[in-house]
């Protein structure tokens, strides 16, 4: 999978990936970019570069790579991708909201298992759990842990034996 391209840097180029460099406000992610270029610019092997930066040989040669299409500004901005998964639309969160909030089932968690959902909601169970959770926020500002219990018991906790 090995690459060749041939970094050839302009005056301008190695001004702005040396200022990149040298501002502590960057992340860490462009100023091993600049890095990666400035070497490749002094036409070191990339294995040389790899391990003198403590990156991988493919990173390497995808930097080169990116820096010889876009310039300077592709080491600085990421390649947009796709999202994960797509946002539950607001009709599905509604009929979610008037199942949990209707009429009780006879058996209490009857709605949500697999096949009533599926055939009441197009919705996959993650996506209800989640919904439910946001709608079931505690109404205390926080959240009682054991530990807080055995504070205000005296020290003794309940054993679970």
């Amino acid at each position: 999978m090995a690459q060749t391209v041939c970094i050839l840097l302009s005056l301008a180029d190695r001004d702005r990936l040396l200022t990149v460099i040298s501002d502590r406000n960057r992340p860490h992610k462009h100023v091993e970019r600049a890095h990666i270029v400035l070497a490749s610019a002094e036409y070191r092997p990339v294995q040389q570069i790899a391990q003198q930066l403590g990156v991988s040989r493919p990173m390497v040669w995808r930097w080169q790579q990116r820096f010889a299409e876009h310039g300077v500004d592709g080491l600085l901005r990421d390649k947009t991708r796709r999202p994960g998964k797509a946002p539950i639309d607001a009709e599905t969160v509604a009929q979610v909201v008037a199942l949990t909030c209707g009429q009780p089932v006879a058996q209490p968690h009857q709605w949500v298992s697999v096949g009533t959902t599926r055939s009441k909601v197009p919705t996959e169970r993650p996506g209800v759990y989640r919904h439910c959770a946001r709608l079931q926020r505690p109404a205390r500002g926080r959240d009682h842990s054991r530990r807080d219990h055995q504070r205000r018991s005296g020290g003794k906790g309940v054993s679970r034996r």
